[in-house]
C-alpha cells in the first residue's frame, strides 16, 4: 500500500475503501434507530411506573385527610387528576379500563390505627409497537396512608 492509501494490483493501482463507511453506516443506523425506539419505550414505562406511584399516593393522602376513607369514586378523581399525563388516560372521566381504582378502610396490624389503602391497576400502551419489546404492561401500586383523628 503507497502512502496515498492505493494498493498496487495487477500492475494498477486502485483506492481501498472507497465505499467501505457508506456500508458500515447503512448497516448501523437501523440498529441505532430501533436501539433509540427501545429505549423511549423503557423510559416510557419508566414514567409511567413513577406516575401511577404518585397517584396511589396522592389518592391515598386525599381519602385519609378527609375522612373519605373507602371512597372509590373521590380516589378515583384524584387518581385520575394525577395521571392525566399518560396518553391512554387523558380521555377518561371515571375510572374504567385502562384504569383501576379501589380504595379501602384498612387496619395498620402493629398499632391498629386506621389507615386509608388505594390500589390503581394501569395497563399501558406501547409507544412504538416493536416485535422484541414486551406488548402492554400492567401496573400495580397501592399506597397506605395513616387517618389522623382529631382528638
Amino acid at each position: 500500500m503507497n502512502s496515498n492509501g492505493r494498493s498496487p494490483v495487477g500492475g494498477r493501482i486502485v483506492a481501498c475503501g472507497k465505499g467501505q463507511a457508506l456500508i458500515e453506516a447503512s448497516l448501523l443506523v437501523p440498529m441505532i434507530f430501533f436501539l433509540f425506539l427501545g429505549l423511549t419505550n423503557f423510559g416510557f414505562y419508566i414514567y409511567a411506573f413513577i406516575t401511577v406511584s404518585n397517584a396511589a399516593r396522592a389518592a391515598a393522602q386525599y381519602t385519609a385527610n378527609l375522612s373519605l376513607v373507602g371512597d372509590d369514586t373521590a380516589a378515583c378523581d384524584v387518581a385520575l387528576r394525577e395521571m392525566q399525563s399518560l396518553p391512554n388516560v387523558a380521555p377518561l372521566i371515571a375510572c374504567t379500563a385502562p384504569l383501576q381504582v379501589t380504595a379501602d378502610d384498612y387496619v395498620e396490624p402493629t398499632f391498629g390505627t386506621q389507615a386509608s389503602r388505594v390500589t390503581i391497576t394501569y395497563e399501558t400502551i406501547q409507544l412504538f409497537p416493536l416485535p422484541f419489546m414486551a406488548g402492554k404492561m400492567t401496573i400495580h401500586r397501592t399506597a397506605v396512608i395513616g387517618v389522623i383523628t382529631a382528638s
